[in-house]
């Protein structure tokens, strides 16, 4: 809405969309024109940054700006009057204090299977080439329900059973001597061959030079 002020100064109406700056807010004036070719409404918004001396302005109100002189290099618009107040809703600060957002929980992550359509093409697919499609495998609460119960009665008798234990014997034979006494056959100890160093070859050969 754009009016005139004294034929010089123009005053138009918007929303405050931004006000975290010293005596300065940003208001969003929208107009809506018709498209020359289209006949269709277009919106267009324009932002204009305006003075605001008391910092009174929130987020959400209504105004009304008026053009004035340079104030700084983006503001050459001033706050006059206040049209419609931002809503707040009345909460207790007791409710206020309840809700932290801290100890919100986030919801967990849906898991996504395959679709139906994916599925069907699938099983199209399968009876065409006659590839059999594996089976979905089953959840932890579908195999506890399908698996059959074993009856207490057998669980007993299970425990019942009593267990039988080998033991084991000596790997050496025994084999009777002649007096009638067993003795166990014992394999001969292999004795280590022991290589010959060169001094040693040297020796042997000057003992059997001297001999001779």
């Amino acid at each position: 809405m754009t009016t005139q002020v004294g034929e010089r100064r123009k005053v138009r109406e918007g929303r405050v969309v931004s006000d975290h700056m010293d005596k300065t807010v940003v208001v969003a004036v929208e107009r809506r024109s018709q498209h020359r070719l289209y006949k269709k409404s277009m919106r267009h918004v324009t932002k204009f940054v305006a003075h605001d001396e008391a910092n009174i302005y929130q987020v959400g109100d209504v105004v009304r700006i008026v053009e004035t002189r340079p104030l700084s290099k983006t503001k050459r618009w001033r706050v006059i009057e206040l049209l419609v107040r931002r809503e707040v809703p009345d909460v207790s600060p007791e409710v206020a204090a309840a809700v932290l957002p801290d100890e919100t929980v986030a919801p967990a992550p849906r898991r996504r299977g395959p679709t139906r359509a994916a599925v069907r093409a699938a099983a199209r697919r399968a009876e065409e080439t006659g590839i059999s499609v594996p089976a979905k495998p089953k959840s932890k609460a579908a195999k506890a329900e399908s698996e059959p119960e074993v009856p207490e009665s057998v669980l007993a008798e299970v425990e019942d059973v009593p267990v039988t234990t080998v033991e084991m014997t000596n790997a050496t034979e025994e084999t009777p001597s002649e007096d009638g006494e067993a003795v166990g056959t014992e394999e001969p100890a292999v004795e280590p061959e022991v290589e010959e160093t060169p001094d040693e070859e040297k020796t042997n050969g000057t003992e059997e030079g001297t001999k001779s």
